[in-house]
């Protein structure tokens, strides 16, 4: 039997892997993490995958400005032009060259922890503000 789940996992997984030096190795990001259905919801198929990264106000425009090249130096994709997102965020489409589809947002790092989400799993937390993100009453 095939694992159809980890198959449409693992060019998650590798995506992931290849971005995150970027996201790391830019000190104008201050969080990452992917936000999608809490467990045990059915996934959909062809949705992209939800991305989020955090920059604080007085970069926050020159990150959203940057991104694409940040990007575009580990994988070939896509973008979009940033359009407006939740809590005065930015929000790039991206389909890379495989066609995985990502859509990517910018949060203001200081309205993280205000706006609510269905479940996230955290890549980089240089703030400490996910933990508040989370709704633990489940």
């Amino acid at each position: 039997m095939t694992d159809v789940a980890g198959a449409a996992e693992a060019p998650l997984r590798d995506l992931l892997f290849r971005l995150m030096p970027v996201f790391f190795d830019e000190p104008r990001i201050e969080a990452v993490w992917v936000e999608g259905e809490p467990a045990g919801a059915r996934p959909r198929l062809k949705s992209p995958l939800e991305l989020h990264v955090a920059a604080p106000e007085p970069v926050f425009d020159a990150v959203v400005r940057d991104l694409p090249r940040l990007v575009g130096s580990r994988i070939e994709a896509k973008f979009s032009a940033p359009g407006p997102s939740d809590f005065e965020g930015r929000t790039f489409d991206v389909e890379t060259a495989s066609g995985v589809l990502i859509r990517l947002t910018v949060e203001r790092t200081a309205l993280v922890g205000k706006r609510p989400r269905r479940a996230i799993l955290p890549q980089m937390d240089r703030t400490g503000l996910l933990r508040y993100a989370v709704d633990v009453k489940g």
